[in-house]
């Protein structure tokens, strides 16, 4: 017997303004993005980048929906991700390789993008269920490192390893970095 699969589309019910304590949901803008792999958002700088094509990361200004003829030029690696820091300025690619890239974005005057620099290429561990998880903090990039611990690294290439320790193990899941404290969940 052959597996099969019977799929239904189903109405979303209507939303209703309900208590004082709820809020709606409305949306602004939307934009299709032409394939659904490796999407970051630079907070800050209200960027978008996407993987436009294998070799190729795309730009989309989200507040004014519009899409930059730049394109980043990356490794034609498949990206498993796609990590940009608030102000978009730094770029992060973790490919299924098990190699993640540390790009420079370089913007005119007006937030244009106009090209980048590849200030590095390292290794990270390559997780089995999940995406990667890398962080940036302030200027630095916070990942898990292909012996488990925890990096930290500089755009020269500095790197400072956190021991875990020995009842903390598994795959980095997620990292939130406030302050001088950073929070991570294996």
């Amino acid at each position: 017997a052959k597996p099969w699969i019977r799929t239904e589309a189903i109405p979303l019910p209507s939303v209703q303004q309900g208590s004082p304590n709820e809020a709606i949901i409305r949306v602004v803008r939307e934009y299709d993005f032409p394939i659904s792999i490796a999407v970051g958002l630079a907070t800050d700088a209200h960027l978008s980048f996407y993987c436009k094509r294998l070799g190729q990361i795309g730009l989309a200004n989200i507040v004014i929906g519009r899409e930059y003829p730049y394109t980043v030029a990356i490794s034609r690696d498949r990206p498993l991700s796609i990590f940009p820091s608030a102000d978009g300025k730094n770029l992060a690619i973790a490919y299924e390789t098990g190699h993640a890239d540390w790009f420079r974005i370089n913007y005119g005057q007006e937030g244009t993008p106009l090209g980048e620099e590849r200030l590095q290429r390292f290794r990270y561990a390559l997780t089995e269920c999940e995406p990667p998880k890398l962080t940036w903090h302030g200027e630095t990039l916070i990942y898990q490192n292909e012996s488990g611990a925890i990096a930290q690294r500089s755009a020269t290439g500095t790197e400072q390893i956190f021991h875990l320790p020995a009842r903390v193990s598994g795959e980095l899941s997620g990292a939130v970095s406030s302050g001088n404290h950073l929070l991570l969940t294996f």
